[in-house]
């Protein structure tokens, strides 16, 4: 038999949507959260091992602006990248040079991430630095992630859901769910009841530094 040409679109699209679906997890906005919790807390947990370790000397480059990168910048960059190359969006990174405005101005909806936020910290070993992982649409934060290290404490939170803190968390389980992970956090408080709650990932630090 032979099919119509709206049947064999039809099949076609199908075709499509299960080869995504193969590629790319569905992209809903609780599996995207949890993939971004995933990668920061991955990503920690390598910074952590080159803190930890009293002969590493971290490296140290300066980047065009004589701002430090060091290994566990780079590190952290390719564990995140690992995580969120499975989704469709495009990832804009601290640590890699950014594609041309022209190019960038085009994404609706993309991935920002700084690695490791506070590298002068990392240096003095003082603790105080962060992982952050943002999904930005139409130029606002939908959800976000900042974890710190040291501390093992993980922030996070959708524009749908409001915002939570955990404490002592280091990775999670392949079937947690993200109802599982709010059961376990505190409820960070909102600014205002009139707005929605959301993670600010724009300079934002662990604490401010000179």
């Amino acid at each position: 038999s032979t099919l119509s040409p709206s049947s064999a679109a039809s099949d076609v699209y199908k075709r499509q949507l299960q080869i995504s679906r193969c590629i790319f997890p569905i992209m809903t906005t609780e599996n995207l959260l949890l993939l971004a919790i995933r990668a920061a807390l991955e990503a920690g947990a390598g910074i952590r091992r080159i803190y930890n370790d009293p002969g590493n000397d971290f490296d140290i480059e300066y980047k065009a602006d004589h701002s430090p990168l060091t290994i566990a910048d780079k590190t952290s960059d390719a564990t995140i990248e690992k995580h969120l190359k499975s989704t469709p969006y495009p990832i804009l990174t601290e640590e890699k040079k950014a594609m041309p405005f022209e190019e960038r101005k085009k994404w609706k909806k993309l991935w920002v991430v700084d690695p490791l936020d506070g590298t002068k910290e990392f240096i003095k070993r003082n603790g105080e630095f962060t992982v952050n992982i943002a999904l930005i649409e139409n130029g606002l934060p939908t959800l976000g992630v900042i974890y710190v290290p040291i501390k093992k404490s993980l922030y996070f939170g959708e524009i749908n859901s409001g915002g939570y803190r955990v404490d002592d968390i280091t990775d999670l389980q392949e079937n947690c769910s993200l109802q599982d992970l709010i059961s376990l956090s505190r409820s960070l408080p909102q600014s205002g009841q009139q707005r929605p709650y959301t993670v600010s990932y724009t300079h934002l630090r662990a604490h401010e530094t000179p």
